[in-house]
C-alpha cells in the first residue's frame, strides 16, 4: 500500500531499475550513513589536530604545554582542515548509497532517482528557489522576533569566509557544486527513499528535512538555531518537489541556486 501511494504522488512514473528494490529497504545504510556524516568529520578535525599540535611550535606554551585557544582556532577554521572535515563527511554519505547499490545489485543513479529534464527542471529551479526564500525568510523573521536576536550568516562555511581571502574560491566551489550533489544524492535521494518507502511520502518529506537541517548544525555558527530552522523549511519545499517530480534533477538545481545566492550575499 506505502508503494502505491508514493507512486501515486509523483509525477512521472517509478524508474524501471526501482521494481528492484524491496518495497520496504532496511534503515541501517540510512542510519549508518548519517552517523558517518555527523561523527566523520569529527574524526578528520582530531587526527589533524593532533598532526598539527606535533608540527606547530607556536600552539606550545611556555611550560610545554598545548594552547588549547590556538589548537581550537586551528581545528575550526584552518582551510585544510575544514576541507578534510568536507570530505570526510561527504563519505560518510556516500558511502551508504554506494553500499545500498551494491547490495541490491542496482545502479546508484537509479536508486536515487539522478535524473535531470532541464527544460523543466530550470524553471521549476526558479520556483523552488522562491518558494524557499520566502518560506526561510518568513521563519527568520520570526525567529529574530520572538528570540530577539540577529542571525547573519547561514550555512556551514560562513564562519570562516573572509572578504580578501585567497582560498574564498575554494569554498565558493565546494558550496555551489559539490555540497548540492552529494547533499541531494543522500538527502533527497536515499534518505526519501528509504522514509517514504516505509512511512509514506509526507513523512519522508519532514523527515529528510529534519536530518538535512540537524546535519548543518554547529556550535561554532551564531544564532545557529535560526540556520537549522532555516535549512529545515528549505528542505521542505526540496522534499516536496522531489516526491512531486520523481528525480533529483529540480531539488539539485535549486540547491545550487540557493548555495550561490548565500554565497555572493557573503562575500559582498
Amino acid at each position: 500500500m506505502e508503494e502505491e501511494q508514493t507512486e501515486s504522488f509523483s509525477e512521472e512514473p517509478a524508474t524501471e531499475g526501482a521494481h528492484k528494490l524491496p518495497p520496504v529497504p532496511s534503515l541501517w545504510p540510512l542510519i549508518l550513513g548519517y552517523l558517518g556524516l555527523v561523527a566523520l568529520p569529527f574524526l578528520a578535525a582530531f587526527i589533524i589536530g593532533i598532526g598539527v599540535a606535533f608540527l606547530d611550535p607556536h600552539l606550545v606554551q611556555s611550560g610545554g604545554k598545548l594552547d588549547s585557544h590556538k589548537l581550537s582556532d586551528v581545528v575550526t577554521k584552518n582551510i585544510l582542515v575544514l576541507l578534510f572535515e568536507q570530505i570526510f563527511m561527504w563519505a560518510g554519505m556516500l558511502l551508504s548509497v554506494l553500499f545500498v547499490s551494491n547490495h541490491y545489485k542496482i545502479a546508484w543513479r537509479e536508486l536515487v532517482v539522478w535524473k535531470i529534464r532541464w527544460r523543466k527542471d530550470i524553471p521549476l529551479a526558479l520556483l523552488i528557489y522562491l518558494t524557499a526564500a520566502i518560506g526561510g525568510g518568513i521563519y527568520l523573521k520570526l525567529f529574530q522576533q520572538l528570540t530577539h536576536t540577529v542571525a547573519n550568516n547561514l550555512g556551514n562555511s560562513s564562519t570562516v569566509l573572509q572578504p580578501h581571502s585567497r582560498w574564498n574560491w575554494v569554498f565558493a566551489i565546494i558550496t555551489i557544486l559539490f555540497a548540492p550533489v552529494i547533499e541531494e544524492i543522500f538527502f533527497r535521494g536515499l534518505a526519501f527513499y528509504v522514509i517514504a518507502a516505509r512511512f509514506g511520502s509526507t513523512v519522508a518529506i519532514l523527515a529528510s528535512a529534519l536530518l538535512f537541517a540537524l546535519a548543518h548544525f554547529q556550535t561554532t555558527l551564531a544564532a545557529t538555531e535560526s540556520t537549522v530552522g532555516v535549512i529545515f523549511v528549505l528542505g521542505v519545499v526540496f522534499g516536496f518537489a522531489r516526491s512531486k517530480t520523481n528525480r533529483l534533477g529540480t531539488t539539485l538545481l535549486a540547491h545550487v541556486l540557493f548555495n550561490t545566492i548565500a554565497v555572493i550575499v557573503i562575500y559582498k
